[in-house]
């Protein structure tokens, strides 16, 4: 490795403000930003400017934190919100024409479901669902044992509608650490 490769290694990352981020356990982060939906982290690993306080993640946390978003929306025991239908098609990275070809569907219907036009039904909840677990297990980003407690709530189709109004989504430490990326 170049002396000036291992300087950059060793460096202290900056914030915009020029002072130092330095590691700590952030503790009710708002990630809402991040998601477009209302989301409070507890107890997550983060960086903290020494200078202006303020806080933010690595790239590694925030991916962990979307993994473990989708897969509490798949444990989800209501049909999916507009805002959570929309979040997992994002994830999938695909666009809502892409989703409704791999539903048989029109793309104007996902449309109204991410608009809270139209409530998804429940055998489209479940094809969304099933879609996004069968890219996380063959993505295999996450834990088997996590995969396997997600895709037992895929057993049935969710006949309870979803809750009015945004909730707020909450990831605790414990669920941040099960689901942390394999190295």
């Amino acid at each position: 490795m170049k002396a000036s490769e291992a300087t950059k290694r060793n460096q202290v990352p900056r914030c915009e403000c020029g002072g130092a981020l330095r590691a700590t356990v952030l503790q009710n982060f708002d990630f809402s930003n991040f998601v477009g939906m209302p989301v409070q982290l507890e107890a997550v690993p983060g960086l903290r400017c020494s200078k202006c306080g303020g806080e933010t993640l690595t790239g590694k946390v925030i991916n962990t934190i979307l993994i473990v978003i989708a897969l509490a929306a798949i444990r989800s025991p209501q049909r999916l919100s507009a805002t959570l239908a929309k979040y997992l098609r994002r994830v999938l990275q695909i666009t809502q024409q892409e989703l409704a070809d791999r539903m048989g569907i029109a793309r104007e219907t996902v449309a109204q479901w991410e608009r809270g036009e139209r409530e998804i039904s429940p055998q489209h909840d479940l094809i969304l669902r099933t879609i996004l677990m069968q890219r996380q297990v063959s993505d295999a980003q996450i834990p088997q044992a996590v995969l396997l407690e997600a895709f037992s709530t895929l057993g049935s189709v969710k006949s309870d509608p979803p809750p009015r109004g945004q909730r707020k989504v909450q990831v605790s430490a414990s669920e941040y650490e099960r689901a942390k990326l394999t190295a």
